[in-house]
């Protein structure tokens, strides 16, 4: 069982602290599957962060549940790496928290809990039906925004915390909203993508993909994009004004062909 750090302490301010609350299976509008959600999700919170970052936002809670609340921790850590005043607060509802989940969120929870800039025991006793209100309003209390998944069930948790953070005047934004149109693309190239969710060689964004170019995104609808096939290690997309890219199943590589577009001209 992990226990708190009792030689480091931090103070926050509520104006600069952002918290997160959401639901621990991450769905789409109609539950059906999709195995490039947590991709989408990942690209969309990880602009949510940069934005509530240059806003002058530098503190993020995490509640530690499995599902939505590691992966933000994650996504904040990630963010950590670029700016070096951002800190991760983890708010744990009650000790051994972590002894309820299976082996693989147990060691996610374990490598998130010792990166951690601070680790809030909300109680000091074991669980009761209690710990997780305590928790959820803690975070309320000392956060100006709230970054939710709230896929609408209206006796959840999550939804609880957010109906509770908007009378409490705190803003909230919900990614699931955000994210409705995506839900609703049948595309072929979003269907023909479900087979590749561990390619790293670009991203899979709200409207389509984003490849990087000068380390800046170059965002492609699937609208954009003629054809798609597999070529050896390579997924190689044709867009509609020819442009081709390559991008590899087994490592970050994507590379662009200008070739056909150059020729015409």
């Amino acid at each position: 069982m992990l226990t708190k750090y009792t030689n480091n302490v931090m103070m926050t301010t509520k104006e600069k602290t952002v918290s997160f609350t959401g639901n621990r299976t991450l769905t789409t509008l109609e539950n059906l599957p999709d195995a490039n959600l947590e991709n989408v999700i990942r690209t969309e919170l990880s602009f949510c962060l940069e934005d509530c970052y240059r806003e002058g936002k530098t503190n993020f809670i995490s509640g530690m549940e499995i599902g939505w609340d590691t992966l933000c921790a994650e996504e904040v850590l990630k963010l950590r790496k670029m700016y070096s005043d951002v800190r991760l607060i983890v708010a744990i509802p009650f000790q051994g928290q972590e002894l309820m989940y299976g082996e693989k969120d147990k060691l996610r929870y374990k490598a998130i809990f010792r990166a951690a800039d601070h680790q809030e025991f909300i109680t000091c006793g074991d669980y009761d039906k209690e710990v997780y209100h305590k928790r959820n309003e803690w975070m309320i209390a000392n956060s100006s925004e709230i970054i939710a998944y709230d896929s609408g069930k209206p006796n959840s948790a999550t939804a609880s915390t957010v109906r509770k953070a908007i009378l409490s005047g705190v803003e909230v934004l919900n990614i699931y909203d955000e994210l409705k149109k995506y839900f609703a693309i049948s595309h072929f190239v979003k269907q023909y993508l479900q087979r590749f969710p561990f390619v790293t060689s670009f991203r899979y964004g709200r409207e389509g993909l984003l490849f990087y170019g000068d380390q800046q995104p170059i965002p492609v609808p699937f609208t954009n994009i003629k054809t798609v096939e597999l070529s050896g290690e390579y997924l190689v997309f044709t867009l509609m004004n020819d442009i081709t890219y390559r991008a590899s199943i087994y490592s970050d590589e994507c590379l662009v062909d200008f070739n056909k577009t150059t020729a015409q001209a």
